[in-house]
């Protein structure tokens, strides 16, 4: 996996690491409400019982990611020149950490 990389250069538009915890909060009140429908229904209603549906658990934009946006290759070269820039003393330097940052923000 060290040579795994994007695909789609795609990232969230946000400064938090995840919607993991958002994501588990919302798959547990699924199946609470699942549960609890399916306790209550009589044998007539089982047979017509729909899931709920994914707005009536929860809403999607309070969550922590707010969306995805497109980061071009170019966009990225130009700001890991500006970071190499910033931060490296030598041009050989300045030259390995551009493509270091390059890789990590390119890694999965």
């Amino acid at each position: 996996m060290s040579r795994s990389r994007r695909k789609n250069p795609i990232i969230p538009v946000t400064s938090c690491r995840g919607e993991r915890r958002d994501k588990q909060g919302w798959h547990r009140n699924w199946r609470r409400s699942e549960r609890s429908a399916l306790i209550a229904a009589s044998k007539e209603e089982l047979e017509s019982h729909l899931t709920h549906v994914r707005n009536e658990v929860s809403d999607v934009w309070t969550m922590n990611e707010d969306g995805r946006c497109h980061w071009p290759l170019k966009d990225q070269v130009e700001m890991s020149q500006l970071h190499a820039e910033f931060r490296g003393r030598t041009p050989r330097e300045k030259a390995l950490l551009k493509t270091r940052i390059l890789r990590k923000w390119m890694a999965k």
